[in-house]
């Protein structure tokens, strides 16, 4: 089977398998005992509604049922889709899903709370995606829990396929559990990123060759956005530089142990060990510098972008600090600086 549209190619599937029980039929039910695409090819286009154009004709408008009617009797007891390309566009945005294989377990339209079992081996602009999961559907609700493991996906690029403010670029991975449920998404496992770039407000960041080994997140997004961030002891990260109005903070061979959290835009941290094998603060002439820094305690930063530095209870030691101020003609360094309670 082929579509095209003006020459071009938009749907074609190789082969199609259809397993319907006819006896079922003659009593108004629909039971698919089994469904399977193989050597499919899809080219999708956004509109800019932002809805789905696969090159379909116009059938009109889509029937609407009666009230109190009930739903259509249909079931299938699996689907498989083997071995398809999807390509996506979106104005001068492009993107190309390549499917290994996805298989689906049994479900129902008739059934009001179901689990439908799901895995996929898929390569997104070809970076692997692979994992299960279960779709937990009750109504019109649809929840999900599973396992999820991903190449380093391009983040960015992620974000304007879906049509989001562009702040974060960079690379990452995932690998571990995940749960999404309406406004709320948990993950729990290892992440990895050769370099990370944020940007909110008059602040930039960024964060190069981060690891850690079992982060804990809880996001929800509604009705107000809340981040709790928890990153295990061995979390590490080779570099970090942060920029706003004209201040400029960077560091190396850092370790971080901490629980985050973001709401009402603040973003707390408790539990706090922070280390530096080295760290430098520059604004203008005036310049600090520290080895071996290392700081516990919590702190507590807006994320509006209009103070620079974050209160703070903690101690901090540092092997050596340098200070200098080339306008005010001072250099100080010091040795083995210790400050119980800052």
């Amino acid at each position: 089977f082929e579509l095209q549209r003006d020459g071009v190619p938009r749907i074609r599937i190789g082969s199609m398998l259809l397993d319907i029980d006819t006896w079922d039929l003659l009593f108004g039910r629909v039971r698919v005992q089994q469904a399977s695409l193989a050597r499919v090819y899809v080219h999708a286009e956004r509109r800019p509604d932002g809805s789905l154009d696969l090159g379909m004709p116009d059938f009109g408008a889509d029937p609407t049922s009666e009230p109190g009617a009930s739903p259509l009797d249909f079931s299938i007891a699996g689907f498989t889709l083997d071995r398809a390309r999807i390509r996506f566009r979106d104005g001068a945005l492009t993107s190309e899903v390549v499917v290994r294989r996805v298989e689906m377990g049994e479900y129902s339209l008739a059934r009001d709370t179901q689990s439908v079992p799901l895995t996929w081996d898929m390569r997104l602009d070809g970076q692997h995606l692979e994992g299960d999961a279960v779709l937990e559907i009750t109504g019109q609700q649809v929840a999900t829990r599973g396992r999820l493991a991903t190449g380093m996906l391009d983040l960015g690029h992620i974000l304007q396929l879906a049509r989001l403010e562009p702040g974060l670029s960079g690379q990452g991975s995932f690998n571990g559990d995940f749960a999404w449920d309406g406004h709320q998404l948990s993950l729990n496992g290892g992440v990895m990123s050769p370099g990370v770039t944020y940007q909110v407000a008059q602040r930039r960041v960024e964060l190069g060759g981060l690891e850690v080994p079992g982060l804990e997140l809880d996001l929800v997004t509604a009705p107000a956005l809340r981040v709790q961030m928890r990153f295990p002891r061995g979390s590490r990260l080779a570099s970090l530089a942060n920029e706003i109005a004209g201040h400029r903070v960077s560091g190396t061979g850092i370790e971080l142990t901490t629980l985050l959290q973001i709401e009402d835009e603040w973003l707390k941290n408790s539990d706090t060990l922070l280390h530096f094998d080295a760290v430098a603060w520059q604004s203008g002439e005036r310049r600090v510098e520290a080895n071996g820094l290392e700081i516990t305690g919590r702190f507590e930063q807006s994320l509006k972008g209009d103070t620079l530095f974050p209160a703070t209870d903690s101690a901090v030691k540092a092997d050596s600090l340098h200070f200098a101020d080339g306008g005010a003609r001072i250099d100080v360094a010091l040795q083995g600086v210790r400050v119980q309670d800052l």
